[in-house]
C-alpha cells in the first residue's frame, strides 16, 4: 500500500506529465503538420497523392520526390547516406537529410531550411524546387496551393506567321509533336471569324458579311456574301404614315418607296419618333427587308406580304401549315434572312419559316431558330454546325468531333478547369491556370470549352491563349496569344491528329503526330 504522501506525489506527477504532453503536443504540430487543405500543382495539374505540403516553422514543404518526377526528373534515394539524388537531362541534383547545403552539378546550394524525412518521403522547402530545377514557384494563400510552373515542360516554342492585336506573333508552345500546316489572317483586324467544319472535308470561316470556304490544306475554294443575325426590325427600313390609310416605306440601301402599305402596327414595329414623350405611331421602323431582287418583305394587316419595286403585290401570307406544325404570319419575327436563289428565312419565336422565291413554302420547323446565317448556297450556319434543308428538314452537314461538356466546370474565380464524374461529383483531376497568365488577369472562358472524342479538352483565356489537355489534364499544348482585348479562341478538332484553332481574324490549322486512344 502507498502512503498518503506518496499518493499525493505520484498523483502531481501524473498531472505535470499530462500537462507537459499537452503542451508540447501542439508544438510539435506546429513544428511540422499537414493540412488536407492545401494542394500542389506542376504547369497547371493538381497532383493527386496522400502526400501534401508542410508546414515546419513558418517554412513551406513539399515531398521531394512527388515534384520531381512530375517534372520528369528521376530521384535516387541512398537510405546509407541519408543522401537524395534527382536527375533531369544534364541537371544532378544532390542534397541530404538535415543538411542546409545542396549541390546542383558540384555547385553548392544553401537551402533556407534543411530537409526532413516524415512518412518515408524526404521533404524540402518549395523555394528549393526553382533554384534546382529551374521552375517558377509560388505560394497561392488564397486557395493554399503550392503552384510550380515548368516551363521546360514545353520544348519546343514555334513563332507563328500570324499576330495577335499587339502585331506580335502568336507562339505555339508544344513537346515536338505539333506543327502548322497552314494560317490565314485577314487584312482587316476587325474580321471575326467563326469556323465551321463540314463533312467534306471542307472548312467554313464566317465573319460579319462574307463566308470563306476552304479545304483541309488552306486553298480558298470560295468566297461568298453572308447574311447574319439580320434583325427582322432593321433600323433602315422606315415607315412614315400617309394620312390615307397606309404607310410610306423606304430604305436607306435603294432609292425606291412604297406607298399606301397597310402596314400591321399591333406587333413587329418599333418607334423612332417620340410626341410629347410618347411613341409615334406614324414613324416606325417594321419587321421587313429588301430581298436579292429588290422587293419588299413586310408584315401588313393582311399578313406577310411581298411587293415589286413598282408596288404590285406580289404574294402574301397570314399562316403558314405542315402537318401538326402551325405558324401565325403575325407572331413575333426575331430575323429575316436570304440567299442566293432569293429564298427566304423567317426566324419566328417558335419556328423557322422558309419561302422559295415566290413565296411558297419550303420548310416550317419547330424552334427558335435565332442568331442562324445564312450562306448564298442556302447553308444554315447555326448553334457552331452547318445545315442544309433536305426535304423540308435541317441535315447536319458536318461530322462533329466535339462532345457534351457537362462533365467539366470552371471554378475559383475562372482560374481553374476540373473534370468531374457527373454520376458521382467526384473531381476527377484539375487543371490550374499558370501563375504568369493568372496575374496579368487572365481566366478561363467557361464557353470556349471543346472536349472531343479523343479525350482532349480545349479552352482558352479572354486573351485567346488556348490550353490543350489529353484526358488525364495533363498539358499538351498552348498556343499563346494573349490579345489586349478581350477574344476567346475557338477550337474545331478535325480528326485524331488535326484541329483548327480560330481567333478573331487568325485561323491556325495545327496537327500532331500523337493520337491518344
Amino acid at each position: 500500500m502507498l502512503s498518503n504522501r506518496r499518493k499525493g506525489n505520484v498523483l502531481r506527477k501524473l498531472a505535470t506529465g499530462l500537462l507537459l504532453t499537452t503542451l508540447i503536443v501542439p508544438a510539435l504540430q506546429h513544428t511540422a503538420s499537414a493540412s488536407p487543405n492545401t494542394h500542389i500543382t506542376v504547369n497547371g495539374k493538381e497532383l493527386v497523392s496522400d502526400l501534401s505540403p508542410i508546414s515546419k516553422n513558418g517554412s513551406i514543404f513539399v515531398p521531394m520526390r512527388l515534384i520531381f518526377e512530375s517534372l520528369q526528373a528521376e530521384v535516387t534515394y541512398k537510405s546509407s547516406e541519408k543522401k537524395v539524388i534527382g536527375v533531369k537531362g544534364g541537371t544532378t541534383i544532390e542534397l541530404q537529410i538535415g543538411k542546409t547545403t545542396a549541390y546542383k552539378n558540384n555547385q553548392p546550394i544553401t537551402l533556407s531550411a534543411p530537409p526532413f524525412m516524415m512518412n518515408n518521403s524526404v521533404y524540402v522547402p518549395i523555394r528549393f524546387i526553382g533554384e534546382s530545377l529551374g521552375a517558377e514557384v509560388s505560394w497561392n494563400s488564397s486557395t493554399r496551393t503550392v503552384v510550380i510552373d515548368d516551363p521546360k515542360l514545353v520544348d519546343e516554342q514555334l513563332e507563328l506567321p500570324i499576330k495577335n492585336d499587339s502585331g506580335k506573333p502568336i507562339v505555339l508552345e508544344h513537346r515536338g509533336d505539333m506543327k502548322l500546316r497552314w494560317s490565314y489572317q485577314a487584312e482587316s483586324p476587325y474580321t471575326m471569324y467563326e469556323g465551321f467544319a463540314m463533312s467534306n472535308d471542307q472548312l467554313i470561316f464566317a465573319s460579319f458579311n462574307q463566308a470563306i470556304i476552304m479545304d483541309y490544306a488552306g486553298n480558298v475554294i470560295k468566297e461568298m456574301p453572308l447574311e447574319q443575325n439580320r434583325a427582322a426590325l432593321d433600323p433602315d427600313i422606315n415607315a412614315v404614315a400617309t394620312g390615307k390609310g397606309g404607310y410610306k416605306i423606304t430604305s436607306d440601301n435603294t432609292t425606291t418607296a412604297w406607298n399606301n402599305i397597310p402596314l400591321y402596327t399591333q406587333a413587329n414595329v418599333t418607334s423612332y419618333v417620340k410626341v410629347n414623350g410618347e411613341p409615334s405611331m406614324d414613324f416606325l421602323h417594321p419587321a421587313a427587308t429588301i430581298d436579292r431582287l429588290g422587293n419588299l418583305i413586310i408584315i401588313t394587316t393582311d399578313g406577310l406580304t411581298a411587293f415589286d419595286p413598282q408596288g404590285n403585290k406580289l404574294w402574301v401570307h397570314s399562316e403558314w401549315t405542315k402537318g401538326s406544325e402551325k405558324e401565325s404570319a403575325f407572331n413575333e419575327l426575331l430575323e429575316i434572312h436570304t440567299d442566293g436563289a432569293n429564298h427566304l428565312y423567317l426566324s419566328y419565336v417558335d419556328h423557322l419559316v422558309v419561302l422559295d422565291s415566290k413565296g411558297e413554302l419550303i420548310a416550317l420547323l419547330r424552334g427558335r431558330y435565332d442568331n442562324i446565317s445564312v450562306m448564298d448556297d442556302g447553308t444554315i450556319l447555326y448553334r457552331g454546325e452547318p445545315y442544309r434543308l433536305v426535304e423540308g428538314k435541317l441535315q447536319q452537314i458536318s461530322e462533329s468531333l466535339t462532345q457534351s461538356g457537362h462533365m467539366f466546370r470552371v471554378t475559383n474565380k475562372d482560374k481553374t478547369l476540373q473534370k468531374i464524374n457527373p454520376n458521382t461529383g467526384e473531381v476527377l483531376w484539375t487543371y490550374q491556370l499558370p501563375t504568369k497568365e493568372a496575374s496579368r488577369g487572365y481566366s478561363f472562358f467557361a464557353s470556349t470549352l471543346v472536349h472531343d472524342v479523343y479525350g482532349n479538352v480545349y479552352i482558352s483565356t479572354q486573351g485567346g491563349t488556348v490550353h490543350a489537355l489529353d484526358a488525364e489534364g495533363n498539358l499538351r499544348f498552348k498556343l499563346v496569344i494573349n490579345q489586349r482585348t478581350i477574344a476567346s479562341a475557338q477550337v474545331l478538332p478535325l480528326s485524331a491528329t488535326e484541329l483548327v484553332v480560330v481567333n478573331d481574324n487568325a485561323i491556325a490549322f495545327l496537327e500532331t503526330s500523337e493520337v491518344n486512344s
